[in-house]
């Protein structure tokens, strides 16, 4: 019989590294085993040096992947560094499957949507995934969304981790749901000629339609088609995500019917953890089924220290 893992979920850190000794000893208050870092580790190399010190120091055996925000200077630097440092940190650029004998973890690593990053996630029939040279002498990290199909060997036993959600239909329950403002003319904004079709992240794009601006306040299902196609084609039934900060601690099926918190299920598509926001979650694995748990970090800390229970350790 399998035994249950637990993963602890934490992503999306951009404003204040500080929560981040929080929530590992939160989430080894809750049991967890192993960690999870799946994506937007942090904005600036002291930042994310600071997380990743904090989860090597942990000893908890932690895998760390890129999202929308990270250069490849940066990343290669801080993960050089603390790979090397600590045994327990795993960095799934080079790493990117891990398989035990009742489940696999299969990582894609990178973002369709740049804030600043340098790994990109993409289908692309001509590259393959590797460090790509551009015309204009900048270079990316191409991670190919065609990789799944040479990763998964067992759709059944495999859980994508990937910081960007497969395209849903559904606005009530998708995971994939992101509100946002969208360019419909072009207008010159601080010395920038911005073009219609530009996307400004929320708050920023209410602020700049208040000013007056054309900008159109959106909410879509915003998830990767391409992502959607190779999941079907291959059978894959489960997937952790992050990314889309509105849609956070929603769980579905692959038909978008939403899954309950804490019910064994062999299918979950789930966005867990905005850590900026507090919230992270724990998988929990047992065989072929999963089960999740949202955490409001907030909430947890003020009960316990109000109740004197938890131990936070410096």
């Amino acid at each position: 019989m399998a035994k249950e893992v637990k993963y602890g979920i934490i992503s999306d850190t951009h404003q204040n590294p500080s929560i981040v000794p929080y929530a590992i000893n939160v989430l080894r208050n809750f049991g967890v085993e192993k960690m999870i870092v799946n994506g937007d580790v942090g904005t600036g190399i002291e930042y994310m040096a600071f997380v990743v010190d904090c989860l090597g120091k942990s000893g908890l055996e932690t895998y760390i992947q890129p999202g929308s925000h990270e250069t490849l200077k940066e990343y290669v630097a801080v993960m050089s560094h603390f790979s090397s440092k600590y045994s327990n940190i795993i960095d799934t650029v080079g790493t990117r499957k891990v398989e035990f004998p009742d489940h696999h973890l299969v990582f894609m690593p990178g973002s369709d949507f740049s804030c600043g990053g340098e790994f990109v996630l993409a289908l692309d029939n001509e590259n393959e995934s590797k460090i790509h040279k551009l015309k204009d002498g900048n270079s990316i990290f191409l991670i190919n969304i065609k990789d799944l199909s040479s990763l998964v060997t067992s759709p059944d036993k495999t859980i994508v981790v990937s910081h960007v959600l497969r395209k849903f239909d559904n606005l009530e329950t998708g995971v994939d749901v992101a509100e946002f403002g969208e360019v419909y003319l072009d207008f010159p904004y601080r010395g920038e000629f911005i073009k219609t079709g530009s996307i400004f992240p929320m708050p920023h794009a209410e602020r700049i339609a208040g000013e007056g601006y054309p900008v159109r306040i959106k909410k879509e299902n915003r998830g990767n088609v391409d992502l959607r196609a190779i999941y079907e084609k291959l059978g894959i039934k489960k997937s952790i995500t992050g990314h889309f900060h509105e849609s956070v601690h929603r769980a579905t099926d692959k038909s978008g019917n939403k899954v309950q918190e804490g019910i064994p299920t062999e299918e979950l598509f789930w966005n867990a953890s905005y850590l900026d926001g507090f919230k992270a979650g724990i998988l929990s694995v047992n065989g072929e089924k999963v089960n999740y748990q949202n955490l409001d970090l907030k909430k947890i800390v003020r009960n316990a220290f109000d109740k004197r229970e938890l131990h936070i350790e410096n």
